[in-house]
């Protein structure tokens, strides 16, 4: 007797039957569903359905799993064995007969970002191949701050405003653009960008130029410096912009300009 043959597959399968068993097998379908991504360190359930339509009997029917170096096991239903060794998930389904279904999940946990497309395999049947992609992603996590010194500012007197744009997220900010407004109490002096970059005036905005890639934890000063011309209690604004984010990040700084 020839040694029972293996597929791979992940979603509804056709097969044919072993050559010792040609007039005796019948259909089995077998679906493994998953989302098409998920976080870092969040669960991601990958769930199993396996159904037989007869006739005859469907035996020692059992899938194997295998568990992609991104992940970890973190759990199952359904009597789904964790192969640590071989890092694999093994689900002994058993006989099944006409009509019969059986379902089971494993619950992964992404270790890191990547794309895989791991495919499961049914034993004793011989089935076509569709390999789901599994996707861990990263998001970006802008904060932006920003401070005034000095203050409080003697009318006539300059001050200097100082932007930080930080990365706290897991992925890259991507487009990062700020511009800062100069508050109608001040008059504009001059700006300073990160190194390589620039910045340009646009009525009373200060634009810098675009940064392309902000790396996770990475942080960016941005300055300017102005000069009070009045009196009173003055607001200075700041946008950042980027990427994937679709509202502006808004951070705003107070400064007490006084008349002696």
């Amino acid at each position: 007797m020839r040694s029972p043959r293996f597929a791979v597959l992940s979603a509804v399968l056709a097969l044919s039957c072993l050559p010792a068993l040609a007039q005796q097998a019948s259909p089995v379908t077998l679906q493994v569903k998953a989302p098409p991504f998920g976080y870092l360190g969040k669960p991601i359930i990958v769930r199993f359905e396996v159904a037989f339509s007869g006739p005859g009997t469907a035996r020692q029917v059992q899938v194997v799993y295998p568990i992609p170096d991104i992940f970890a096991f973190r759990g199952q239903q359904g009597g789904v064995q964790n192969d640590d060794v071989n890092r694999r998930a093994v689900w002994q389904v058993g006989t099944l007969t006409p009509g019969q279904s059986a379902t089971a999940e494993i619950t992964l946990v992404g270790l890191r970002q990547g794309q895989v497309s791991p495919c499961a395999e049914i034993s004793y049947l011989i089935v076509d191949q569709q390999c789901p992609p599994l996707e861990v992603r990263a998001v970006p996590a802008l904060h932006v701050t920003m401070k005034d010194e000095p203050d409080p500012i003697e009318a006539g007197q300059e001050t200097t405003y100082t932007y930080y744009a930080l990365n706290q997220g897991e992925a890259d900010v991507e487009d990062l653009a700020i511009e800062v407004d100069v508050p109608e109490e001040m008059e504009f002096l001059e700006a300073q960008a990160p190194a390589g970059m620039t910045f340009q005036m646009t009525e009373r905005t200060v634009v810098f130029s675009t940064v392309p890639r902000l790396a996770p934890r990475q942080q960016l000063e941005f300055r300017m410096r102005v000069r009070s011309v009045r009196a009173g209690d003055v607001v200075a604004s700041c946008r950042a912009r980027f990427k994937g984010f679709s509202k502006p990040v808004l951070v705003q700084e107070g400064t007490t300009v006084y008349q002696p």
